[in-house]
């Protein structure tokens, strides 16, 4: 069944790629491990709000395709799939939804950098990891979302804008930080913010 996702990606992808055998590419490497306070302070994004992730990507060698999921939802029958994350020789590269608002894209995003980070020893070549329904439904998923609220989310500037602008609402900070509500909420709980 995987190989049939494999096979659908491979059309997809703008380059070709040799396939080499070993067990982690260098990217997935040098993310592997990692937590989200420093994969932003390496981009220099600590702070930033909204956080750059086009940065990241550059800075972290990820590469990023929007893409349409149609034909894998029918095999896969698990229902919406949000995006995936390939390790295919060298190149780690995240799908996301075309038609999902930029708020759903960057936590797609995250959260499978997320899985990288976090989840990079039980990643081999030729890995695909799936993102369906809110990415909070199993263990596995919430530590990869909890990853992503953090990347997408830092400490350092939330507490600056919320202290900084009064009465601002969750739909606000959701704005000035382009993510899902449900992802703020998460993140003012545990800066003990609201």
């Amino acid at each position: 069944m995987r190989k049939q996702y494999y096979e659908l990606y491979e059309a997809a992808l703008s380059k070709s790629r040799a396939k080499e055998d070993k067990l982690m590419c260098e990217t997935l490497n040098r993310l592997k491990g990692k937590s989200a306070e420093e994969i932003l302070f390496l981009a220099g994004q600590e702070k930033m709000a909204p956080v750059n992730m086009d940065k990241l990507f550059n800075v972290w060698g990820i590469q990023k395709q929007a893409s349409d999921f149609t034909e894998i939802e029918k095999i896969e029958d698990k229902g919406k799939i949000y995006g995936l994350v390939t390790i295919i020789g060298d190149d780690v590269r995240i799908f996301f939804g075309e038609n999902d608002d930029v708020k759903q894209k960057r936590f797609t995003a995250a959260h499978e950098i997320g899985h990288c980070c976090l989840h990079g020893d039980m990643i081999k070549n030729d890995y695909i990891e799936f993102l369906h329904n809110d990415g909070f439904e199993n263990k596995h998923e919430a530590a990869a979302s909890e990853f992503a609220a953090k990347l997408l989310i830092p400490s350092k500037a939330l507490n600056k804008v919320y202290h900084a602008i009064a009465g601002l609402t969750v739909e606000d900070l959701s704005e000035i930080f382009q993510v899902p509500e449900k992802l703020m909420k998460l993140r003012l709980k545990e800066e003990k913010l609201k």
